[in-house]
């Protein structure tokens, strides 16, 4: 005769054997998330193209220059970068805008006259799937969802090579340097 008692302390062993596997996997994949950040790695910044944008006011002018620096595995992270055209002699702060899901870097066009009239350097990237960036070809439902599952991740630590680039211009003050998101 079978014993639900000995059948249910078995299903629960089982159980508790996943939950304390599946909790040490989420634990190891949670500890090195971030991993692929290494800010000892070349930067190698191409500049590809520099084009004016003049305002109705001569100091409302603005340049935006396509770019760009190296992420993980040397990487090409294509980036633009807005200044404005009348500066004064300081180190100008820099806006790095983290674009929402569905946009790409070409949003800070929209968007950057007001802050390079305000004196600010304006920044924003391709963040992986998006833009120049995006996977080519048809892709199965599991490999769209692993992508975007590495997208958070690849984000954070390509924002942070952005941001040691800043840090090597001259012209960009690295005390003021500011991130902001747009969904």
């Amino acid at each position: 005769m079978v014993s639900w008692k000995k059948i249910l302390k078995a299903a629960l062993g089982v159980l508790l054997t996943l939950v304390i596997l599946l909790w040490g996997i989420k634990a190891y994949r949670d500890a090195h998330y971030f991993d692929n950040y290494d800010p000892s790695a070349p930067l190698n910044v191409t500049v590809t193209e520099t084009t004016e944008v003049h305002k109705e006011a001569p100091d409302q002018g603005y340049t935006i220059t396509k770019f760009t620096f190296d992420g993980y595995k040397g990487e090409q992270i294509p980036a633009l970068i807005s200044m404005p055209m009348k500066r004064g002699n300081g180190k100008l702060p820099a806006i790095i805008c983290l674009h929402g899901i569905g946009q790409n870097k070409n949003f800070l066009k929209e968007i950057t006259a007001p802050f390079n009239q305000a004196g600010f350097a304006f920044l924003s990237f391709d963040q992986y799937t998006q833009g120049e960036r995006k996977l080519k070809g048809r892709q199965s439902f599991l490999a769209r969802l692993g992508s975007f599952t590495r997208r958070a991740a690849k984000t954070v630590n390509e924002t942070r090579r952005l941001i040691d680039y800043l840090w090597t211009r001259p012209d960009i003050d690295p005390q003021r340097i500011y991130l902001v998101g747009a969904s």
